[in-house]
């Protein structure tokens, strides 16, 4: 028999079933997870007691009398996550509960490249380390692997190969994840659907040097990286200008954004983004990133004239929207990934439950 303080792979399920899908009661979950009551009431005290599955009402008994059933929850703010977003002139970060609510943030500009980087993270993390964490989840531009632990290729902050997840935690000896930041932005939306497409621009700092374009993809409520981790990396681009001189300053000039080739940007993305929403199917996809810096109208008709261009997009019930948090939605994202990956990855959430026992 397993020891009472072991984590085991029902206490996972009961906690993934729970963080996914809301309160339940112990029958219900023991319907949803194939295993018998008994069963979930031995393993749901270890979950109680470490504060994770909490209590909150019952229902009423029967018309045939009979006990009234407990209803259970996700206490979702039962640890802390930081999510850190690390841009090449800015970093951004969210300390949020466990499905994604953002508590504190903050935004600050800076250069950042890979002599600077682990610094940075550690600077932000001694900010926030009172706050009861479980985890940091960093997300970063270029290609990142997730399931490794590195950033394999970012030219934004001029990194190859650095093995960041392992730097981190031997450092500071928190559980770390990384992310893409598409990857990252497309998570900050796992709470509103299981299938969706991200697209992230990136507008440089020379408004003459091509706009960037990534694309986050979920699939069944999990992150798609792609074998080669290369998921979503578009490699196209588009100048906004051929005039030399001009910054992103120059954006909040009305002059300025009548000579820059707005129409062509949408008429050139949308052809791009209908290729990959026709592919993915996805339910629902969401343009962001520096698409916030150009005015409003350029996003609304991005995404309408991707939708037009969309075979059967009413049958297909496919919806477009326009996230205008920009790098806070990359932040509360990365957070949000550690969490799934804590709920999907029964080994990884065995090791957060040790770290806790350890200092209780």
């Amino acid at each position: 028999m397993a020891n009472s303080l072991e984590f085991t792979t029902v206490h996972h399920k009961i906690m993934s079933f729970m963080w996914k899908n809301g309160q339940s009661s112990r029958n219900e979950l023991g319907k949803h997870l194939h295993v018998d009551p008994s069963t979930i009431s031995r393993n749901i005290s270890l979950l109680t007691r470490t504060g994770i599955v909490k209590t909150i009402g019952e229902s009423p008994a029967s018309s045939k009398g009979g006990r009234k059933t407990r209803i259970l929850s996700l206490n979702e703010e039962w640890k802390k996550i930081l999510g850190i977003s690390i841009e090449q002139g800015e970093v951004t970060s969210t300390l949020t509960t466990l499905r994604g609510r953002v508590l504190k943030k903050e935004y600050a500009t800076m250069d950042v490249n890979g002599e600077n980087i682990l610094e940075i993270i550690k600077d932000v993390y001694f900010k926030y380390k009172s706050e009861d964490l479980i985890g940091i989840s960093i997300a970063t531009p270029g290609i990142v692997s997730t399931k490794e632990g590195t950033i394999e290729l970012s030219t934004a902050l001029n990194i190859k190969k650095m093995p960041i997840v392992k730097m981190i935690e031997n450092e500071l000896k928190v559980k770390t994840v990384v992310m893409n930041n598409a990857n990252a932005a497309a998570a900050s939306h796992f709470m509103n659907s299981k299938d969706l497409v991200y697209f992230i621009f990136s507008i440089p700092y020379c408004l003459e040097r091509p706009v960037g374009i990534g694309a986050g993809i979920v699939i069944n409520g999990e992150i798609h990286e792609g074998f080669n981790y290369r998921a979503g990396e578009f490699w196209k681009s588009f100048s906004l200008t051929q005039e030399k001189n001009l910054t992103v300053n120059d954006l909040k000039n009305e002059a300025v954004l009548k000579r820059l080739r707005l129409k062509e940007f949408v008429d050139y993305f949308s052809d791009f983004l209908e290729i990959a929403v026709d592919i993915v199917d996805p339910e629902l996809y969401i343009v962001g990133g520096d698409i916030t810096m150009l005015p409003e109208w350029v996003g609304k008709d991005l995404i309408e004239t991707t939708y037009e261009k969309i075979p059967f997009q009413i049958e297909r019930k496919i919806k477009g929207v326009v996230d205008g948090n920009g790098t806070f939605s990359i932040a509360k994202g990365a957070a949000l990934g550690f969490s799934s990956k804590m709920m999907n990855d029964f080994n990884f959430a065995k090791q957060i439950f040790k770290n806790v026992r350890e200092v209780m």
